[in-house]
């Protein structure tokens, strides 16, 4: 079996390791909450249209419907 990541450092260690691997996702929370849009109670057709359409997707998913 292949490892997913180099060994790390001694100082790092396993616990450096762990918290380094959750700095990681919660910044990738953070940025899902921040740039991916809301699209709870919106039809798949007013999804597709603001993919479709120029400009930005936010701002085209608050104006359909």
């Amino acid at each position: 079996m292949r490892q997913s990541r180099p060994t790390p450092p001694p100082a790092v260690g396993r616990s450096g390791t762990f918290f380094g691997y959750a700095a990681l996702n919660v910044l990738c929370v953070v940025f899902a909450l921040w740039k991916v849009p809301e699209t709870r109670n919106k039809r798949l057709e007013d999804i597709e249209r603001a993919l479709h359409a120029p400009g930005s997707l936010r701002q085209n998913l608050s104006t359909s419907r």
